[in-house]
């Protein structure tokens, strides 16, 4: 891993970030999760006290303020509601997700940031290529074993093939889980190439992601990937066409009208998406139903009592949804209602979800800022926002970024946290120089 005149491994919030991450990205694989998920607890207790000491020695930040309130509404859910152990449990996950992943010492570098960014960017392109490739001999093996853990997950996991619907499922047990990594994936081999220029070995290793990613059939993973290379391709050439109102309409334009399309395959408005997932317009149709009616439910039972719009209901979702859920939904699907927003709004009221997007968006918005203010220099950053907006468009139709312990949950927060503190050490890094030098 590196290292230059560092604090202790006790003390470093890095050493506990990456294992937490290794063990959020094999969580998934096949006959992992019991070991990983008692292993996962009491790594997310040390990461809770390692993050309340910095919580009180670091300097003024907004996402501390972020912080305070998000814990504090949440507190107020599990006051609302009748007491629940997962409720508290959720609560750390919070946490350490909203503080400890977005957190970074302030006193390191930017460089030595960005060489611990780069040491979890080689965790994931070394553990996403062995998945690819296990996953891919599993596909081609035409292995197909249904299994589950009834008391970690209500989710029916999949080994090799999803019987149901063809989809390539590999050792991850779920085909959009996959996906969403394989989205994360690429991106990092996008950032390699930004950074050491293409190489052959970067390229195989896309096309092969590319190639598995479609095999999964996952209409959240297309969109994701096609949105971080719209967004790769495009920041780019915005820079290119500043001070050229023309060109800047017409990217504006053209950015829109592929979001409308995206919009349209997540719906499943009558495009026939059979050879492209694998479904043909009934299945699509069917899915994209089955989430709308999940969505409806959801905001419907929360706006239905004061008590719930402020402050929402907790871990009680699929009780939520059994009331007000449509007949034909199946009762399998009530715990999840496959968005991430309509989700935070039912677990933490109107209160959470303003929050949770406020938060989001103030430190997306920053990010952007600085980019555009020179992107030149932070060119290698590029497709680490790329990442975060297409896990943020994937979660439209999924909930994986919040209150969740493995990679899909940790690993946004991750990266939205050392993409702000890397161009936020940079901009000031750029500030003193100029300053010393006149």
């Amino acid at each position: 891993m590196r290292l230059q005149n560092r604090k202790s491994i006790v003390l470093d919030e890095f050493y506990y970030k990456y294992v937490i991450i290794f063990f959020g990205i094999i969580y998934w694989i096949y006959g992992m999760m019991p070991s990983v998920d008692l292993i996962f607890n009491l790594l997310s207790l040390m990461a809770v006290a390692v993050s309340v000491v910095y919580f009180f020695t670091c300097k003024s930040d907004f996402r501390k303020g972020f912080a305070v309130f998000i814990v504090l509404f949440n507190i107020l859910t599990i006051v609302a509601n009748p007491f629940k152990m997962v409720n508290v449990i959720a609560l750390i996950y919070i946490w350490i997700e909203v503080f400890f992943f977005m957190y970074c010492d302030e006193q390191k570098e930017s460089s030595i940031l960005m060489n611990e960014l780069d040491s979890f960017c080689k965790l994931i392109t070394i553990l996403g290529t062995f998945i690819v490739i296990a996953s891919l001999v599993t596909y081609t093996l035409g292995i197909n074993v249904v299994y589950g853990y009834p008391s970690i997950t209500t989710t029916t996991l999949h080994l090799g093939i999803d019987s149901s619907s063809g989809a390539l499922v590999g050792i991850m047990g779920n085909a959009n889980i996959f996906a969403n990594y394989l989205v994360v994936y690429i991106g990092v081999l996008i950032h390699y190439v930004y950074k050491n220029g293409i190489k052959v070995s970067y390229v195989i290793l896309m096309a092969v992601g590319l190639g598995t990613l479609y095999l999964s059939y996952s209409r959240g993973g297309l969109v994701g990937i096609a949105v971080l290379i719209a967004i790769v391709v495009l920041v780019p050439l915005v820079e290119k066409a500043k001070g050229n109102q023309g060109m800047l309409l017409i990217l504006a334009g053209a950015y829109i009208c592929f979001l409308l399309f995206v919009l349209m395959i997540v719906m499943g408005l009558r495009i026939d998406l059979n050879g492209i997932n694998g479904r043909d317009i009934g299945q699509a149709t069917r899915s994209t139903n089955l989430r709308v009616m999940l969505w409806i439910a959801g905001i419907k039972g929360t706006c239905s009592n004061p008590i719930y719009f402020l402050f929402g209901v907790g871990a009680n979702i699929a009780e939520l949804i059994r009331q007000f859920a449509d007949p034909s939904i199946p009762s399998s699907l009530y715990n999840n209602v496959h968005n991430i927003y309509v989700a935070t709004f039912a677990s933490y009221g109107f209160f959470g979800v303003v929050l949770f997007i406020g938060l989001i968006a103030t430190t997306l918005i920053k990010i952007l800022h600085m980019l555009m203010q020179s992107i030149k220099t932070n060119r290698d950053m590029i497709p680490f926002v790329a990442i975060l907006i297409s896990l943020l468009v994937i979660n439209l139709v999924e909930s994986d970024i919040y209150v969740k312990k493995p990679f899909e949950g940790t690993g946004f927060w991750l990266i939205l946290g050392y993409t702000y503190c890397i161009l936020k050490k940079r901009e000031c890094e750029g500030k003193s120089k100029r300053i010393i030098e006149e």
